[in-house]
C-alpha cells in the first residue's frame, strides 16, 4: 500500500482533518515525516548520547563496587534492581582507570581470536548475557587464595604430583616462568575459570601453544587446566610466557 493509498483510505473514514481540510498527501507525507522524528528521539533518549541526557539520568545512576556482588574470575552477577549497563571501569596498579568495551557476542569471539584486538588489562572488554556481566581478560576479585602451579617433571604427571611443582597465587594476566628441565616435560596448571590459553612465546619469543597439551586436573574440587609440554628437553632458566 502506497501513501497515497493511505491518504485515500484516511480521507473515506475521516473525511476531513481537524480543521475540516481534506488530508493532502503532502500534509500527510509531513505528518509520517514527523511521526517518525518523534519516534526517532523516544528511542534516541534510551542511551546516553549528549550532556542533557546524562543529566537528566544521572539521578538514576548507581555505581556498583564489584567487591559487593556476586563474582567469578569470569563474571559479575548483575544485581536484582538492574535497569541499564552504562559503563565499567577498573583501576590498574598505576592508578590509571582502564574502561571496558561493552562487546556483542560477535565481537567478543571476533576480539578473542584476533592477535591484532585481543583483550588486555589495558583495553578489557565485557558482554551482557542473561543476568551475568561477562568479563576478559578475568579480573582478580581480592586474593582468591588459588595456586598456578609450574616445573618440570616426567611426562604424564598426575595433578597431585604437579601441586608438588613450584606456585604462587593466581591472579589476572600474563604469566612468565623459567624452566630448567633435565630430560623433563614443562608444565603449567591454573585454575580452568581463567579460560585457555591463546598463545604460549618461547624464550625466543616464537609461538609454540601447538607444542603444548591440555588437559584437565582437580585441586580441593576446583577445576584446573593443565598444559604439558609434548618433548622431553633439556634447558637452564629457559622461559616461557603464557598469554590469557
Amino acid at each position: 500500500m502506497t501513501n497515497n493509498d493511505i491518504v485515500k483510505l484516511i480521507n473515506l473514514i475521516t473525511r476531513k482533518d481537524n480543521r475540516g481540510n481534506p488530508n493532502f498527501v503532502e500534509n500527510f507525507n509531513r505528518l509520517l515525516q514527523k511521526a517518525n522524528i518523534d519516534q526517532y528521539q523516544d528511542k534516541y533518549t534510551s542511551y546516553q548520547i549528549n550532556q542533557d541526557i546524562n543529566d537528566s539520568l544521572s539521578p538514576f545512576e548507581v555505581i556498583e563496587d564489584v567487591s559487593d556482588l556476586t563474582t567469578t574470575t569470569n563474571t559479575i552477577t548483575l544485581p536484582d534492581d538492574y535497569a541499564s549497563f552504562i559503563a565499567m571501569s577498573w583501576v590498574d596498579d598505576e592508578g590509571k582507570t582502564r574502561v571496558f568495551d561493552l562487546v556483542t557476542d560477535e565481537q567478543w569471539s571476533m576480539r578473542c581470536s584476533s592477535t591484532l584486538s585481543l583483550p588486555t588489562n589495558n583495553h578489557p572488554i565485557c558482554k551482557l548475557v542473561g543476568d551475568k556481566l561477562y568479563i576478559k581478560p578475568y579480573l582478580e576479585m581480592g586474593d582468591s587464595g588459588l595456586l598456578v602451579y609450574y616445573g618440570s617433571g616426567a611426562k604424564s604427571l598426575t595433578m597431585s604430583e604437579i601441586t608438588s611443582l613450584s606456585s604462587e597465587t593466581m591472579t589476572t594476566g600474563n604469566k612468565t616462568y623459567a624452566y630448567s628441565p633435565t630430560e623433563q616435560v614443562c608444565y603449567v596448571a591454573y585454575p580452568s575459570s581463567y579460560g585457555d590459553l591463546v598463545s604460549i612465546l618461547d624464550d625466543n619469543g616464537y609461538e609454540v601453544i601447538s607444542d603444548w597439551t591440555l588437559s584437565s586436573g582437580t585441586v580441593n574440587t576446583v577445576d584446573y587446566n593443565i598444559y604439558e609440554f609434548d618433548n622431553l628437553t633439556t634447558q637452564i632458566d629457559f622461559d616461557y610466557t603464557f598469554k590469557f
